[in-house]
């Protein structure tokens, strides 16, 4: 079963578990630390999406709703898996740091 914030993707190399692990609020958007991880536990690999408050989908208390968040972004991010895997551990390996990802409109938003 499904945790909040938490969704399954579907993808080339096998099932993924997304799962929000972290969310910082500033005041002008999220960031959003998602963590994605093999679910035959062969690989895990982190990132962190920054999403503008504007294009957020947010609670009645103005707290990112994560589980709509982690709903709309397992879709959208399922067909360009691949490139955004690559690029999140290369970041790591390379740069020692997570990949940033800014969302736009016209994204899952």
């Amino acid at each position: 079963m499904a945790e909040a914030g938490s969704v399954t993707l579907s993808t080339a190399r096998g099932a993924y578990r997304l799962t929000i692990a972290q969310v910082a609020a500033a005041p002008d958007s999220f960031l959003v630390t998602l963590s994605l991880q093999h679910q035959g536990g062969l690989e895990k690999f982190a990132l962190i999406y920054c999403l503008a408050r504007a294009l957020a989908p947010v609670t009645s208390s103005g707290e990112l709703d994560q589980a709509r968040f982690a709903q709309r972004l397992g879709p959208w991010l399922e067909p360009q898996f691949e490139n955004v895997r690559e690029a999140a551990l290369k970041s790591i390996r390379t740069e020692h740091r997570l990949l940033e990802v800014a969302l736009q409109a016209g994204g899952p938003f």
